[in-house]
């Protein structure tokens, strides 16, 4: 135990309801307020300290991790450290790192609640130590280093912002303090006059000014694009909707006889405060046959739809699901296109080639689309198109500098399995065409004997607050 430095209890172990105990009942008249002198192991120290001054116990330690633990109301956080010895270790990168060893440990505990009560156990075998000189040191047999309290290092800073006191002024006044003990020399006090100014230096420097690295100014590629979007294509990057969307315009161009090719962004978005899917930005409109239209699922994912003019079914193409399901904004963007009136919508999901990755999709969308113009808006899955994966990007860059799209590569083994095909239907129980997903739906109350109504329709579409009745029970009301 030295002056200001109360060792608060001896134990090899401590568990963690002492901890507790002595972080919310603390024996203040065992409380220290400056950092112990070189502590042997088993000490256990209380701080009562508004700084990291604790910290400064003449050792140099090495930070081995933290852990919180929930207690209650509150989190216990721990911080672990192992005593630093002479020497360093090469690491696979090439960067030195110092030597560290648990043989002697300490560990700092803290509430939460109470930051600025520190309990401190050391552990261990405080002889392995061994002094180490400053890291920066140029001398071959440097002095052993023992670091300054930041509350001295801040309060010599305030002293120097005042311009009234040159550097030997600090550093008179900082050592003249008789109460600072011998083994607390350069500890609770400055060190010497040259590390007063260096502070100097730091203070009187202006703050470094952070590089920040600018992005390139996009340079315009082709049809609108920029080069942020053909390295999009390059990194193999998932593609936005503006590459999706100058495809589809190409695309309809060379082929004027299929319908559809509609803006991506006319995809419905869900709004949070009403719980409902919104159309402000538009909607699709009603194409005949044939017709193709690529999808924004609302998920981060890109399909194909399209009907074809030899079966009339509806298909849609999905490059990476397993499930072959739809979502609420596909089931929106396909009854707007292909409902025509119908209450019930069916969708066929055959099970195309799959993309190789998570990212490909909206090149396989395109890609899918295309083989559907180049048959002439006629559907034919008896086998699976086998796309070769490694060269569509690189085809789809050489379309877009041509402005004109060729098929995209294929293997010359494709694939002969037959397509396996799963099948989807879409409600559109409501008088205004849309599925029943869009929003909340009102039940009709009417009764015909016990037979109750089976007619639905969009909350929205009912015009009432309360019980609703179709046309044919509210004019027997």
């Amino acid at each position: 135990m030295d002056s200001g430095s109360i060792v608060y209890m001896h134990t090899d172990v401590l568990h963690q309801t002492e901890i507790v105990d002595i972080l919310t009942k603390p024996e203040t008249s065992c409380t220290s307020n400056v950092p112990p002198y070189k502590p042997k192991a088993n000490e256990v120290y209380l701080f009562q300290t508004g700084a990291d001054d604790w910290k400064c116990d003449q050792y140099l330690w090495i930070n081995n991790g933290t852990k919180s633990v929930t207690i209650g109301n509150d989190v216990l956080k721990k911080h672990f450290y192992k005593i630093r010895l002479p020497g360093t270790t090469d690491k696979t990168n090439g960067r030195k790192r110092p030597v560290g060893s648990l043989q002697f440990k300490k560990t700092a505990y803290s509430l939460k609640s109470n930051k600025s009560l520190i309990l401190v156990h050391y552990e261990g075998d405080e002889t392995v130590y061994v002094p180490v000189g400053h890291g920066n040191s140029k001398k071959s047999d440097p002095p052993e280093y023992t670091r300054t309290a930041p509350s001295v290092l801040r309060k010599i800073e305030q002293d120097i912002r005042s311009g009234e006191k040159t550097a030997m002024d600090v550093y008179r006044e900082s050592i003249s303090n008789g109460s600072v003990s011998g083994e607390h020399q350069g500890v609770l006090n400055a060190r010497n006059v040259k590390q007063v100014e260096n502070l100097i230096l730091v203070t009187d420097s202006p703050p470094p000014v952070k590089k920040v690295k600018l992005k390139p100014i996009p340079i315009a590629w082709i049809n609108g694009l920029n080069s942020d979007h053909k390295q999009t294509i390059e990194n193999n990057e998932w593609l936005c909707s503006e590459i999706i969307n100058v495809c589809c315009r190409i695309i309809s161009r060379q082929f004027p006889n299929i319908s559809g090719f509609q803006p991506t962004g006319l995809s419905p978005v869900f709004d949070e405060a009403t719980k409902s899917w919104s159309e402000k930005f538009g909607s699709f409109s009603q194409k005949g046959c044939p017709t193709v239209q690529i999808h924004h699922t609302g998920k981060s994912h890109w399909v194909t739809s399209l009907q074809s003019v030899n079966d009339q079914c509806i298909y849609v193409l999905d490059s990476f699901s397993k499930t072959f399901t739809l979502t609420p904004s596909l089931d929106i963007q396909l009854a707007a296109i292909y409902g025509h009136g119908k209450k019930h919508i069916s969708i066929k999901l055959p099970e195309v080639q799959r993309q190789p990755n998570g990212y490909d999709c909206g090149v396989y969308s395109i890609a899918n689309l295309l083989e559907f113009c180049f048959n002439g808006g006629t559907s034919n899955f008896k086998n699976k198109t086998a796309f070769e994966p490694t060269g569509m990007r690189e085809h789809l860059i050489k379309c877009l500098e041509l402005g004109y799209f060729s098929k995209f590569p294929q293997s010359l083994n494709s694939c002969a399995d037959s397509v396996k095909m799963h099948t989807r239907k879409i409600e559109c129980s409501c008088v205004c065409g849309k599925p029943d997903i869009l929003e909340n739906m009102f039940g009709c109350e009417g009764k015909r004997g016990r037979v109750t109504c089976s007619k639905w329709v969009h909350q929205s579409c009912s015009n009432v607050l309360g019980d609703w009745l179709c046309d044919e029970h509210r004019s027997t009301v």
